[in-house]
């Protein structure tokens, strides 16, 4: 098979999810594909298929396709695909509202205070320390992280 229709397979692959996923995971845990190896192929997949989906010319090609269906769109491989709207925004600068205007500089105001806040909390002692206006004992917060692999693409 040349390595063409190897990717032209990949691409067509119409098992379902699961299929995949166990699959991929049963080579993986059974030492049949270097985990390793395993992880830069995942992830060279994710990022390629990320940028190919938010490609415009790709995208202009299937809403051009999707068209053919009508409004209630097309199904194919289980998935119903639809044509929506998304990443809808709205710019409040020429509205004139002199109210909304305070109501913004005030959660401007109070989001700087909260992260001042936070870097004051963060800098604590795990002991704690008593607040001298209030007298509350104030602690650091509790940090939480899991570990991860990151993969960085050498150029």
């Amino acid at each position: 098979m040349s390595e063409k229709q190897q990717q032209l397979q990949l691409i067509q692959d119409a098992r379902p999810i699961e299929v995949i996923i166990a699959s991929a995971k049963n080579d993986i845990k059974e030492g049949n594909i270097d985990p390793l190896l395993a992880l830069s192929i995942l992830t060279t997949y994710a990022k390629a298929i990320e940028q190919i989906k938010e490609d415009k010319e790709i995208r202009d090609i299937c809403l051009k396709e999707l068209t053919k269906y009508g409004k209630n769109g097309a199904t194919i491989n289980g998935f119903t695909f639809t044509e929506a709207e998304a990443g809808v925004k709205y710019d409040y600068s020429r509205c004139g509202s002199s109210a909304y205007e305070e109501l913004v500089e005030q959660r401007k105001a109070i989001d700087a205070e909260i992260k001042r806040w936070e870097q004051t909390l963060k800098g604590l002692p795990t002991s704690g320390l008593a607040d001298p206006d209030t007298g509350e004992m104030l602690y650091p917060p509790v940090k939480s992280s899991k570990t991860i692999i990151k993969a960085t693409i050498k150029r």
